[in-house]
């Protein structure tokens, strides 16, 4: 056997060229795209080092803060390296504002931020900033430059609240650029898992606390240990404070009271504590614009409401009063008052009323009630009323002197009180139903409390970030799988030149194969011999695969590089070659070569030894009929689809495919029939010729067929969002332009304001969305979203806006559908879903926040939308999710603007960092990644055919050198070398042309819903210049053929027969 098979080698050495050729082909393709899949997870790896570095869990807090004491204790607890950050976001801009950048992450970090990551740095002093290389391209800026920073200067109390203060929400604070900082300096630090880096600052901690008035405060955590989420959890709770939950223990002569910096005590927590301490007495005090009656009103009141003794026997509806009040709205026991209040209705300040009756009357210096009562309202600390900076509007005029006078006695001393359960009802809201909480128990510990709860109760979350940037990494889109896609035709051309070019091969040592089973070799010994010889044959045509697949895919990565310029920036994609990339292209070539020349070894084995020594075949009937039946089946098929209805692109697309299988299917019974035809007209001998050998001819052409519609029908799935611009039910809604803001708007923008303040003469409303920090979830972001960014509408002001995908029919009512508790409807776009969240419509996805788990439930998906980077809700479930979270950062805007408009509402919102863009070019960004593949793939798709297009010049000479004595007879009977050569080009041309034309067919009939109902041109140029290139190449390679082929003398191949 081992004889036979190296004798066999030597003698065959010449007519196996073809396995070498195959297998180069087949190596190259597989080895450049498995190595493009490496390259690129290995840069997003690199990209993830560079941005996290030794940080392997966080602490986040929100909207939050806790002191820097608590990093510094967990440090201890844990024996690990901790770093504590204020994490903002900020505007910058040059001294003399001509460059600025918008919504960037701004760090206060100190010396432990870079001992943490082992890295030789100080922190910035005071008013100087490290800067990373993307803000200063944005900025152009160098060391030594003067900038100032607009930052945010946060809350304790929720603005959505409405009572919060709502003057200098930013600060100004000018610094100077210290330094530049590179990526091995942790320039790119980010929490958000994409491989574009953000631009960021690096100040002072100190400083920006200060600034902010959040000293030895922080709302970050970084932790460099092993440790488990559970362990750390452990260790916050065993060295927390109240502090850390913004929670104040007031004690006050015989007064044990619980107070909150944020105004309202979180609920979780009240519950908890009134669990425990039954005994507790709950308070809720609350501003009143005004307690009326019907002749007199008092203005800017506070009222509490409070289960004491005093407020026990108080039926609904009642109240009790201050003789104080009393005076002022000449009102005795028994009469009704009103109580006015603004309540947060979808975030709207409403007025509402109550009456209560008046039940009994206490002196203003009661022992009942006391100016501690009033909770640390934001712009309440004044001496004097009228200096009042409360975000609800306050009308100073409306506030008298003798209300002064009672300020600067009595503070915030309520003028009635209430029960409890009553005034929970009225100013019910999402930020807690209390305000503070007094005890019995004078004894009571501060960590007596806080042993109560758990850091995720006052949103502390803890993050292992180096898993989960990790698993971004791991979890992205396969570029291996990508680009073998993308070469598929390349690897299908390559398997049929194998499959017709070994069949010829095969077809010449029939009487071997036949010789070989009547001296005894089984048919297992024939099929491992021959295979043995094609692995052999292959083996040098692969390991040159690997070499030129290397240059292969860096030409690849670089076109990549080139058409993602504008997208990805400058983010490099690094070469990379790994061991079990080399090892699994050897063994996929091989193993796809041995899948060939098996089919064509086990279709031949079948045959009886005296079967093979015959020269002669004949079609069986059988065969005939059946291709008649599959061809009436595919016909009905693609008529079927045709009749119903569906949407462009890739429906009409499948729908050109459904042809082009039948157009094959007819081409494969042309090629069955057997013509009884006596003429000698060259054109129908050439025909009747191709019935020769039917199988051959067909994979030959449906190979070309399929090649051509592929290439050309990839025209309907490019994207363009100019096509649809205006239309509702379109990719950009017909809005025409998003606004975004670095700080949010506590109200709506609304159109009449917008028109009054600076004349942009609006016609349709403007649409405010919420925002949730998050990963962008669109194709610019090779990593997969690992806590994906939210938006937020109301579902009433879009409900024709934006095309649906799934359900087709879809609705954005379906955003307010109750789906159970803790089941969120949510929707984004479909390939945002399919391809980076990598769910299905109907999944669920798991979203942390607040101490809870939701389970957002993708009820919908948008077809090629500008949201494509985030996930929506419903406005009314994001305040479900996020209660902590406030304002507007997105903005919608249907009416064109001109640019002075644009810039004029710039301006008008430059203190909230606005940046306006064309969601037209927003759209086409995201396009762009599309079109890229597209572009790719058509590419690729053509080297493919070019492969094809070679194959079948060589199987010509192949089928000619085999047809010699066929041929030695034509000149024997009278046929001139001319005329055998016209045969030949006639009979392969039109082989050629049928596949062509069948591809070419499909494609014009996928193509016509576009041409017909479709408004934008379709660019038709490329793939008519990739089917005539093929075309002309074809019909070359078919005469140069022929012609090479008749130089060899016909007659002596004749007298061999």
């Amino acid at each position: 056997m081992k004889e036979l098979l190296l004798r066999s080698i030597r003698f065959r050495n010449r007519g196996q060229f073809s396995l070498f050729f195959c297998s180069l082909i087949c190596t190259t393709v597989i080895t450049s795209s498995l190595f493009i899949g490496d390259s690129v997870k290995q840069s997003l790896e690199q990209s993830r080092q560079n941005r996290i570095a030794k940080i392997s869990y966080t602490i986040s807090m929100g909207d939050r803060f806790c002191s820097r004491e608590l990093a510094l204790n967990v440090s201890v607890k844990l024996s690990c390296k901790t770093a504590s950050l204020i994490n903002l976001r900020t505007d910058i801009k040059t001294a003399d504002e001509t460059l600025q950048a918008f919504n960037v992450n701004c760090y206060g970090i100190g010396d432990d931020f870079y001992e943490l990551n082992d890295i030789t740095l100080t922190a910035p002093k005071a008013n100087e900033i490290f800067i990373n290389e993307e803000l200063a391209n944005q900025l152009n800026a160098s060391a030594g430059g003067e900038y100032i920073l607009k930052i945010e200067k946060p809350s304790y109390l929720p603005r959505d609240a409405k009572i919060s203060s709502q003057e200098k929400q930013s600060i100004a604070i000018r610094v100077k650029v210290a330094k530049i900082l590179n990526p091995s300096e942790l320039a790119n630090f980010n929490l958000q898992n994409s491989q574009l880096n953000e631009a960021a600052i690096f100040m002072s901690r100190q400083l920006l606390a200060e600034k902010i008035e959040r000293e030895h405060s922080v709302n970050l955590i970084l932790l460099d240990t092993d440790k488990t989420p559970e362990d750390i959890n452990t260790a916050i709770k065993d060295v927390w404070q109240l502090k850390d939950m913004a929670l104040v223990l007031r004690k006050d002569k015989d007064l044990l009271e619980l107070r909150s910096k944020r105004v309202f005590i979180d609920t979780k927590i009240t519950k908890e504590l009134l669990t425990r301490f039954p005994d507790a007495t709950p308070i809720l005090t609350y501003l009143i614009n005004s307690i009326e009656t019907d002749k007199q009103s008092t203005p800017y009141s506070m009222v509490t409401a409070i289960a004491s003794p005093l407020t026990k026997e108080l039926k609904p509806g009642q109240t009790i009063i201050t003789e104080w009040l009393e005076k002022d709205l000449s009102v005795k026991k028994g009469e009704t008052i009103d109580f006015n209040f603004f309540v947060v209705d979808n975030n709207e300040l409403v007025n509402q009323k109550a009456s209560f009756r008046i039940a009994d009357i206490i002196p203003t210096d009661s022992n009942a009630i006391d100016s501690g009562m009033m909770p640390d309202f934001p712009g309440f600390e004044t001496e004097n009323c009228r200096d009042w900076d409360s975000g609800a509007t306050v009308e100073l005029d409306k506030i008298r002197d003798k209300d002064e006078d009672y300020w600067d006695e009595y503070k915030g001393r309520p003028k009635a009180i209430i029960a409890i359960a009553a005034g929970q009802k009225i100013w019910k809201n999402r930020f807690g139903n209390l305000s503070a909480l007094r005890f019995q128990n004078f004894e009571l510990r501060e960590k007596e409390i806080v042993d109560l709860f758990e850091p995720r109760d006052v949103n502390f979350q803890i993050s292992n970030l180096a898993a989960i940037s990790k698993s971004a990494v791991n979890q992205s889109m396969d570029f291996s799988a990508l680009f073998l896609s993308f070469s598929f035709l390349i690897i299908v051309a390559a398997m049929i030149l194998t499959l017709v070019l070994y069949l010829l091969i095969l077809n010449k040592r029939r009487n071997e194969t036949g010789l070989l089973q009547s001296l005894g070799y089984s048919r297992k010994q024939i099929f491992i011999l021959y295979n043995l010889e094609a692995a052999l044959f292959s083996i040098p045509g692969i390991l040159l695969g690997l070499v030129v697949g290397s240059f292969y895919c860096k030409m690849l990565l670089g076109m990549l590089a080139k058409r993602w310029q504008d997208v990805i920036g400058d983010w490099q994609i690094s070469f990379i070659v790994t061991q079990k990339a080399i090892a699994i292209s050897v063994i996929m070539s091989l193993l796809l070569i041995l899948f060939c020349t098996s089919i064509i070894l086990y279709k031949q084995l079948k045959v009886s030894s005296i079967n093979l020594l015959r020269k002669n075949q004949q079609l069986s009937n059988r065969t005939y009929r059946r291709s008649l039946i599959v061809s009436i089946v595919l016909f009905l098929s693609a008529l079927g689809a045709n009749l119903m209805p569906s949407q462009f692109g890739p429906d009409y697309a499948l729908k050109g495919f459904l042809i082009l299988i039948f157009l094959l299917s007819l081409i494969n019974l042309a090629f069955r029939i057997p013509l009884k035809s006596e003429s000698k007209s060259h054109l129908l001998i050439a025909i009747k010729n191709l019935s020769r050998n039917p199988l051959r001819n067909l994979a030959l052409s449906s190979a070309l067929a399929i090649g051509c519609f592929l290439i050309a029908s990839l025209q309907l799935f490019k994207l363009d969002a100019n096509d649809k611009a205006g239309v509702k039910a379109s990719g950009t809604g017909s809005f025409y332009y998003l606004a975004e803001s670095t700080h949010p708007l506590i109200d709506q923008l609304d159109k009449t304001q917008l028109n009054k303040t600076i004349d942009l003469a609006l016609q349709s409303p403007v649409q405010s969305m919420r925002v949730h920090q998050g990963d962008d979830s669109s194709c610019l972001n090779l990593n997969k979203a690992q806590s994906p960014l939210i938006y937020a509408l109301n579902p009433k002001d879009f409900q024709k806006q934006f095309k649906f995908k799934m359900p087709g029919d879809g609705s954005w009512k379906l955003l307010n559908e109750s789906l159970g508790d803790g089941v969120i409807p949510v929707m984004t776009d479909f390939n945002t879903l399919l391809y980076s969240l990598q769910l299905m419509p109907g999944a669920t996805l798991d979203y942390s926040n607040a101490g809870k788990t939701w389970k957002l439930k993708f009820i919908a998906t948008l077809d090629n939308s500008i949201f494509q980077n985030a996930i929506i809700m419903s406005e009314a479930n994001f305040k479900k999710v996020f209660p902590d979270e406030s304002g507007y950062n997105l903005f919608l805007f249907e009416d064109q603007l001109s640019e002075s408009q644009v810039d004029q509402l710039k301006d008008e919102y430059s203190d909230f960092g606005f940046t306006v863009h064309s969601t037209i070019k927003r759209l086409n960004q995201y396009n762009k990644v599309q079109n890229t593949y597209i572009s790719i793939f058509q590419i690729l798709g053509s080297l493919g055919l070019i492969i094809a297009t070679l194959g079948f010049g060589t199987l010509i000479l192949h089928s000619i050198n085999e047809r010699q004595s066929e041929l030695a007879l034509f000149q024997s009977i009278g046929f001139s070398r001319n005329e055998i050569v016209r045969l030949l080009i006639y009979e392969y041309s039109i082989l050629f042309l049928m596949a062509v034309a069948s591809g070419t067919i499909a494609t014009a009939f996928a193509m016509i819903p576009f041409i017909t109902k479709v408004s934008a041109e379709l660019s038709w140029s490329s793939s008519i210049q990739i089917i005539a290139g093929i075309t002309v190449c074809g019909i070359i390679s078919t005469c140069i053929a022929a012609k090479l082929s008749l130089k060899t003398d016909l007659i002596s191949a004749l007298r061999s027969e």
